[in-house]
């Protein structure tokens, strides 16, 4: 924040060597700042399009950083509490709810890329599966015309499906989400592999509020999710898939 501050100073017009200097400091900018009286970070529409809790705004955390009247720990353990906390997160995602789509706006690019990339991976496990199928019948073509069944499956021999580094994955994931958080992305690429298990594009973000899971000891999600991750072992016995189901649950584990 401060380095961007340095560039708008650096960019202004009417300022001589001594004032560049010296607005350039960090203490200058945060008493420059609290003698203009400055109130940004108090109202939502500060923000813009950048989702923002209630809690962000009502601490003033952002405008009290800026003049120099909270720590930096403090900031920092602000934000990362916020950006943690799987409330706050559907919290935010409601308070939008009524604007253009928050979810589609920031992740709605990536997603169709993953979108794409699954897609095109199940056409092929689709067509080798296909021409598996073909290699099958000529086998039995052969077999019908008299040729030895040794013989027949040499010349037929079937084309093996694409051998994908589940584990080179998981260890590239783990650097974003964390050590032993990212085994339930590669679980659900496995599965959606196959033909059988279609897409959709709200898993994407059910994925990122999974990486809560490993922590809970319940984590209610729909069924579709529920069945998807029924025998992943780091899930067992957390998911709730029926919202019904939870007070039971949650009696079974404080009795």
């Amino acid at each position: 924040m401060h380095t961007a501050l340095q560039s708008e100073v650096a960019n202004a017009e009417g300022l001589n060597r001594a004032q560049r200097r010296l607005l350039g400091r960090k203490s200058s900018m945060q008493d420059l700042l609290r003698r203009s009286g400055s109130t940004w970070g108090r109202k939502r529409s500060d923000y813009g399009m950048m989702p923002v809790s209630d809690e962000l705004i009502q601490n003033r955390i952002m405008e009290r950083f800026m003049k120099g009247q909270c720590s930096d720990a403090e900031f920092e353990a602000t934000l990362g509490a916020w950006l943690s906390d799987p409330a706050e997160y559907s919290r935010i995602v409601y308070d939008y709810a009524d604007k253009p789509n928050i979810i589609e706006e920031f992740f709605g690019k990536p997603t169709s890329q993953i979108e794409a990339a699954v897609a095109k991976v199940q056409g092929i496990v689709a067509d080798l599966r296909g021409l598996n199928e073909e290699i099958l019948k000529a086998r039995q073509n052969l077999r019908s015309l008299g040729m030895d069944n040794r013989k027949a499956k040499s010349l037929t021999k079937q084309v093996e499906l694409p051998d994908v580094d589940f584990q080179g994955i998981t260890e590239k994931l783990e650097k974003v989400f964390g050590e032993g958080r990212a085994g339930h992305f590669t679980h659900y690429m496995r599965r959606v592999m196959v033909p059988d298990h279609g897409f959709k594009r709200s898993d994407v973000m059910d994925l990122f509020q999974m990486c809560y899971a490993y922590d809970c000891d319940l984590y209610r999600c729909d069924k579709a999710m529920g069945n998807m991750f029924r025998d992943f072992a780091p899930f067992d016995g957390k998911l709730v898939s029926r919202f019904g189901d939870l007070p039971d649950r949650v009696d079974e584990l404080t009795s």
